[in-house]
Order: structure tokens, then sequence, then C-alpha cells
């Protein structure tokens, strides 16, 4: 918690337009979340404010934690606002309180600031920027806080790379996406063949991946798709998720209750929860398919600003949960199943908050919580392997 270092480091543009909506904000990161402490925030607060340090307790990993309310909200959320940020200011915030929804990538000796979607203030910013420059270009800011326990998280693929040329690789496989010639469903699936190659092709060039591009083209894409024989089983592919993803995701939340309601007031009542959803899928299917090109932007901004969270590598692995393609086409996968429940019970477009309603539950789900559930069920579909991911893409 070093106050007096002032260090420089380069933050994702759309970043520029970002500001805590504080007690505003609908999903406070204050609330239900664990506050965690590192020792030497501990030791700050031991020097500088006794009024803090006693509100901090230890946590079973051998750090800290901030106590928490009855209710399981952080013992310093008050009216909506921080305690300690508001009497005590943000250099007195822990280290997780005083980076989120910020996220440190280190390449070389550059730091770059990118953002999660966690935070639907963030996600905001980034679904309705219209500027598709401001999730390639970069710009220097300065914090007054070091962060520190960064290491080079390059991968061993792009070991002999500058963090320019990194920088380039991800700017330009951010513009495959918004290739006006293809929707969002394609351009998914078009980075699904583009990561498999860099997996699994010898003869993949990073040095060259402007050709890489080329070749994992849409008429590719296509072609997978057709061939692939299990395609005639997507529908039935698609239910199964939505039950997992809505059990798993929404469940016991209030935006659950915001979509099932928005849902049920179009196709009315059923005994069930699972009824509402399922027993109409193919309802909510032909919906989409009327009012998918209006929500395409958004959708492509989702993958590009998770693209720009994991700024450069490309595998198809669920092994990690926050660098990998296959976890990307899997948020995807629930954003876009999400949207089309939505989409179907509404009267009208959806406007902002509506949207961010449905679609940050799934960022949050994959930040937050053990996401153990929708990962196995995923590996067990087999959507790691890329052609099936690419026919679930293509024939939703």
């Amino acid at each position: 918690m070093t106050k007096e270092n002032i260090t420089t480091l380069k933050q994702i543009s759309y970043l520029d337009d970002f500001k805590c909506a504080a007690d505003k904000c609908p999903d406070t990161c204050c609330a239900k979340w664990v506050i965690n402490t590192t020792v030497e925030n501990k030791e700050f607060y031991d020097r500088e404010s006794s009024e803090i340090a006693k509100d901090v307790e230890p946590h079973s990993d051998g750090a800290f934690q901030m106590k928490r309310q009855d209710n399981d909200n952080c013992i310093q959320l008050q009216d909506g606002m921080c305690r300690v940020q508001k009497e005590f200011g943000e250099n007195y915030l822990p280290d997780v309180c005083y980076t989120f929804p910020r996220s440190y990538k280190m390449i070389d000796k550059e730091v770059y600031m990118t953002s999660n979607l966690a935070c639907p203030e963030s996600l905001k910013v980034a679904l309705y920027n219209n500027k598709r420059s401001d999730f390639t270009k970069w710009s220097d800011i300065t914090q007054t806080r070091r962060k520190t326990g960064l290491f080079d998280s390059r991968s061993d693929k792009l070991s002999d790379f500058s963090d320019q040329e990194i920088l380039e690789i991800s700017s330009k496989i951010a513009c495959m996406v918004d290739d006006p010639s293809c929707s969002a469903d394609e351009s998914m699936a078009r980075l699904l063949l583009l990561a498999d190659a860099a997996d699994y092709d010898k003869n993949f060039n990073w040095s060259d991946i402007d050709n890489e591009i080329k070749i994992t083209t849409k008429k590719n894409i296509l072609q997978i798709a057709k061939d692939n024989p299990e395609s005639v089983n997507m529908r039935n592919e698609m239910i199964s998720i939505l039950e997992v993803a809505f059990n798993d995701v929404y469940r016991d939340t209030p935006r659950y209750v915001e979509v099932l309601d928005i849902i049920k007031s179009k196709i009315g009542d059923h005994n069930t929860d699972e009824d509402t959803l399922f027993g109409n899928y193919e309802k909510i299917y032909d919906n989409w398919e009327g009012v998918k090109s209006d929500y395409d932007y958004i959708l492509k901004n989702y993958i590009k600003a998770q693209l720009s969270y994991i700024i450069f590598p490309l595998n198809t692995s669920f092994s990690n949960q926050y660098n990998s393609i296959a976890c990307i086409f899997l948020e995807y996968l629930l954003v876009r199943l999400s949207l089309s429940c939505a989409l179907y019970g509404a009267e009208k477009e959806l406007d902002q908050k509506d949207v961010i309603d449905v679609i940050q539950p799934v960022a949050k789900r994959f930040f937050v919580k053990d996401s153990h559930t929708i990962y196995n069920f995923c590996k067990n579909k087999g959507w790691d392997n890329c052609k099936k991911a690419i026919t679930t893409i293509i024939n939703l």
C-alpha cells in the first residue's frame, strides 16, 4: 500500500469512460463478496488506522479479510458507499478494492490495465462503445499506488515477441472480430478456428498473423458446421446449456427473477421455471433470428472486451479460467442464450439497463464463483473441441 510511489501504466482506451457508480451501482462489489486483504494491507492498517484494523480478521488461506455484516455485505458498506473510501480516501482501500474492476497484465517491463466485466459499469462502457479503436488502443495514465506481484505473463509461444508486437497481434485479431461481412456468431467461430490452429498446426506463424487470419475464413467455419454429423443435435444441446446456465448463473439473484418475469409476461405462467424456459425454446430461437442483427455489435464488443482482458494468449482449453478462447466462447454462449430469452419476452427493444441486467451475471459468475459446474458440463459435451464448438455456434 505504498502511497508515495507514482507509477505509469497503459490503460485500454475504453476505460477512459469508466466511472464507479458508487451508491447508485445496481450490483455493488461491496455486497456478498469476500473482501480479501493482504498481509501488507493489514500491516498498513496496524500502523496507520486502528479504526480500520479492528475490522480486519484472519482468512483461511493465511491472509486476511474484511469482516462481514450479518447479510454477508462488507462491514465497510454503509448506505451504498464504502466507509474507508469516504472517510480515509482510496489509498486506504485494500488492494483488491483499489484495483477492481481493473486488471493488470505485464509484458516485459510494461504494465497494461484492462477491465473485468463483472462490474456493471465496466460492462456498460465496453458493450456500448461505438469506437472500434478503443479495444485496441492504450493510453498512458498514472496511479499513486504501485501494483505489486506482477510477472511477465506472455505465453511460451510468444516468448520471443516484444510487447509492441504482441499488442499488434491482439489488435489484428480484434479487427478480425469486427469484420462487417461476419456476424458475431461467425466471428466467434473464426476466433475458435484461429486458436485451434495456433494450438495444433505446426506451420502456424505468429509473425504472419495477417495471413493466418485470412486462412480462417467464414467459408471454412460454415463448412465445418455443415460437415459435422452432430449438427442436428445442437438445439437439444442448447436446451441443456440453458438449464445449466440459468440454474448456475441466475438462480437466487434478482436478475434471474427479472429475466424470468420478462419471458413470463410474453408467454404466460407455467407450472415451473423450467417449463417457462425450456418448453418454449423453439419460440425463443425463432424470435432471436429476427432481431439478433440489432444486438450484433454488442456481442462483438463483448468478444473484443474479453480479448482485451486476456490481451494475447490464444488456446482452446478450458484449463485456464481467464486466458482461453474456449472460456470466452463459453461466456459468449451464455450471453447469447440469455439475450435470446430476454429478447423473446420483451415487448420492445431492450434498453441499456435490460441488456446489462441480463449479461452482467454471466461475467460475474465466472469471476466470483467456482465455475466447475459449467466447465465440466461443457467438457462432457465436447465443447473444448474446436469443430464441436464451431458447430454449436453456427447451428444455433
